[in-house]
């Protein structure tokens, strides 16, 4: 899956006649479909909450929020600054040869290619006289049924037209005009669609194929009789389609050639869709190079038919394709193979180009395919150096390719010839190519004279090269820092702040990002390297003492660069300092450093402190329970605890022989804290009810929000040694129950976390510990058991009093 790009704001029909089958097709899964959608619905509400989660912004938002849970496709990772407009996106064959690429947006479907062309010309064969919609309904959604009822009305008028057309214009002009013909073959093909629908997924549908053939004998017998050209081009469709679905290869070629001469029509997109159908017929029947021809005038000329003739398009080897070279009756058909084999998996793309600027240096074809050569290499080479995601791209999508500056060597010859020649049609546009390859291959010196040679010398009066120009010189401009000063820094933020050019390319934040990162990466500039690309939140799941303290270097600096001034800014007037001295002092304070803890939290403004956020972890709780409201009436902020924490301590070691219950304190305070008590807040920001499944060594957990992870707070040893010096200092055997007690607790835990350990507390069963783990349980039950507070726990915990 894709992850949420980076950004860093600153200052801020199948027969084409008919589908009453498909309709069939469709009910017979609506069930499936239905529920299906039903948990669909469901999951997507799931994961649009959780995009939102993921995508709150900081008032900055410099953020990279990582993929969070679900079936979704992964993509590669990488930049592009090819402007679309410098090619004709509209050209016949753009959607074919730009196709894998953002530059062409290809919403349409197949079936909706085919069912809008097919309408256009039923609608231009009356005159344009009739609404699409009510062309549509009569085409694809009438049933046969609902056609032989218009029949009879068209016979008498005394008869009513069914509920579906009863109020549809083309119906009317059929049945006032008495279109028998039109009606007539209407019902064939209504009834010839069961026979040829597609089956689901990879199956094949079985097919009757005895009554496929008495179709096509009543068929031949409906075309025969026919008068009107068109109706019997169409019925000759459905024949042949018929045979050929009946997988009567023979007879679909004899059907071809038997009924084609008697058809004297206008040019039809039918006589492309029929062609289909031959080339496939030969294709089964093994003559490659004429059923390739064949698909090569059908990809030529035929929209809705384009991809199929593409994919079905099957030469295996030399000798095959000269013969259909040779087959080819101009050089604009050899052209087009030319063009289709540039299009396919593995071909040699510039040798291809070679050939069809050979024929025809005008084709527009080859700008198509230098365009799409030109972000194959971008994929490959720009910004290898620093693409943070290059491991992934390298392991999922195999880029760069082994080969790359060969590819780039090849192409970048072939422009040079093209220049030299000057026969193309745009020749700027392949100066402007040639700039740009200089630039992906590493020479920005060079890139650099290019560029500014045709700034100077732009023959073209053309706002979309104008703009490629500059927008290549403005990555070239960033693919060339290898420092950074104030200075520089300050220039970075005039682009994102003024440049439109940094809003228009998309990819022009990730790519700025990455290559600053890895400059600061370089110079030890933590805080600026994460900033760049993660959000604030992601520092609190995941907290790293280096990036806090350089953020906070930035924060306490007087004479910020813009984007300095950006990295830490939180709103209008402040920064986050605040909460990064919070995530300080948790820091220390987990890593025991009390004291330095103590001191961090002060520096907080009293304004900025959690003030809603109190608690009392010196309580004890014979139920984990994390979310539980708290009683006390006495809480603290993180100061008030590390406060009380610091006399406790001194408390404790100042009067040993009464200090138990100074260490008990301490002891409730370290273990309610930690990932099991209710006061975890103080010491860990998130915490995932889930992760105790899942522990490991690096205590690091996967997070949708951030790909640094989760980190939680789930150290008992802590708050075991506090417990167990209570247990050895303890005179009042009560106070010893409870501090044996928690001691079982701490082990308890330690037991869930155990990576052999295969109970979960979710099963709602009771564990059987082993021996390492239920020492203190035992010596609970042993010595304690004539204790208030054993009885107190048996009563409450009634895993104790079944274990």
């Amino acid at each position: 899956m894709k992850n949420f790009k980076k950004l860093l704001i600153f200052f801020s029909g199948v027969s084409g006649v008919s589908a009453s089958s498909a309709n069939t097709a469709q009910n017979t899964a609506q069930n499936t479909t239905q529920k299906f959608l039903s948990f669909s619905l469901v999951f997507l509400a799931i994961l649009a909450v959780l995009a939102l989660q993921a995508l709150t912004p900081l008032p900055l938002t410099p953020l990279k929020a990582t993929s969070f849970c679900g079936p979704l496709e992964l993509e590669f990772e990488g930049y592009s600054f090819i402007n679309p407009e410098i090619v004709n996106t509209k050209a016949t064959y753009a959607p074919y040869f730009l196709r894998f690429n953002d530059l062409y947006r290809y919403y349409d479907t197949l079936e909706q290619i085919q069912e809008g062309d097919n309408l256009q010309e039923w609608s231009e064969r009356f005159c344009n006289l009739y609404s699409k919609d009510d062309l549509r309904t009569v085409i694809y959604k009438a049933t046969a049924r609902d056609i032989k009822r218009l029949r009879n009305a068209a016979n008498d008028k005394k008869a009513a037209l069914p509920v579906r057309i009863k109020n549809n214009s083309f119906a009317f002009h059929l049945r006032d005009e008495k279109c028998l013909e039109v009606i007539d073959y209407l019902i064939f093909a209504k009834q010839c669609e069961r026979h040829v629908v597609v089956g689901e997924g990879w199956s094949t549908p079985k097919r009757n194929v005895e009554e496929m053939l008495k179709m096509i004998i009543r068929g031949k017998r409906a075309f025969m009789k026919t008068a009107s050209y068109y109706v019997r081009l169409r019925y000759a469709y459905q024949i042949i389609r018929l045979a050929h679905y009946a997988k009567k290869y023979q007879l679909t070629l004899d059907l071809y050639d038997e009924l084609m001469p008697k058809i004297h029509a206008n040019p039809s997109l039918i006589d492309y869709w029929i062609l289909g159908h031959k080339a496939g017929a030969l294709l089964k029947l093994g003559k490659n190079v004429e059923a390739s021809y064949l698909y090569s005038l059908i990809f030529a000329h035929s929209r809705s038919k384009r991809q199929s003739a593409f994919q079905s398009f099957s030469i295996k080897n030399n000798k095959e394709w000269e013969q259909l070279l040779k087959r080819c009756k101009s050089d604009a058909e050899r052209a087009m193979l030319y063009a289709i084999r540039a299009n396919e998996d593995g071909s040699n793309e510039v040798e291809e180009m070679g050939h069809i600027y050979e024929l025809d240096a005008h084709n527009e074809n080859l700008e198509l395919l230098l365009v799409k050569e030109i972000i194959k290499i971008e994929r490959d080479l720009l910004g290898k150096d620093f693409n943070d995601n290059r491991k992934r791209n390298e392991r999922y999508f195999h880029i760069p390719r082994k080969k790359a500056g060969e590819h780039l060597i090849r192409l970048k010859t072939f422009v040079k010839k093209i220049l030299k020649e000057k026969k193309v049609a745009r020749y700027d546009l392949w100066r402007i190519a040639e700039g740009y390859l200089t630039f992906l291959a590493g020479d920005y010196y060079e890139a650099n004279q290019t560029f500014a040679k045709i700034q100077k010398t732009l023959k073209t009066k053309n706002k979309a090269l104008e703009e490629q120009l500059e927008v290549a010189q403005l990555a070239l401009n960033i693919a060339q820092l290898d420092s950074l000063n104030q200075e520089t820094e300050n220039g970075i933020g005039d682009i994102m702040r003024e440049n439109p050019l940094y809003w228009k390319y998309k990819d022009f934040p990730d790519y700025i990002n990455d290559k600053l990162g890895a400059i600061y990466k370089k110079t030890g500039e933590k805080g600026k390297a994460f900033r760049l690309h993660y959000s604030l939140r992601a520092l609190k799941l995941n907290p790293d003492l280096e990036i806090i303290n350089d953020l906070l270097r930035i924060c306490d600096k007087k004479n910020k660069s813009s984007l300095e001034a950006a990295l830490v800014k939180k709103d209008g007037l402040t920064t986050i300092k605040s909460d990064l001295l919070k995530l300080k002092g948790i820091v220390l304070f987990n890593k025991g450093e009390i004291e330095a803890a103590a001191v961090t939290f002060r520096k907080i403004p009293r304004n900025d402190r959690d003030v809603s956020k109190k608690f009392n972890p010196f309580h004890e709780h014979i139920i984990d329970c994390v979310h539980c409201p708290i009683a006390d009436t006495l809480l603290y902020d993180r100061v008030g605890i590390v406060d009380r924490i610091l006399k406790l301590e001194y408390d404790g070691r100042a009067h040993l022989e009464n200090g138990a219950a100074s260490f008990y304190q301490l002891g409730n305070a370290y273990y309610n804290m930690t990932y099991f008590g209710s006061s975890w807040y103080v010491t860990d920001l998130f915490r995932s009810g889930a992760n105790w499944k899942y522990v490991n060594k690096n205590n690091r957990y996967f997070t949708y929000e951030s790909d640094r992870g989760n980190v939680e707070n789930m150290d008992m040893s802590r708050a075991k040694k506090y417990y167990e010096t209570t247990l050895e200092l303890a005179k009042n055997k009560e106070l010893a129950a409870r501090a044996c007690f928690m001691l079982a607790k701490c082990n308890l835990n330690e037991f869930y976390l155990d990576k052999d350990t295969e109970y979960h507390p979710f099963d709602n069963k009771i564990p059987v510990l082993p021996e390492k783990y239920n020492a203190y349980y035992l010596q609970f039950k042993k010595e304690y058991s004539d204790t208030e507070f054993y009885r107190e726990a048996i009563e409450e915990c009634l895993f104790l009093k079944a274990y």
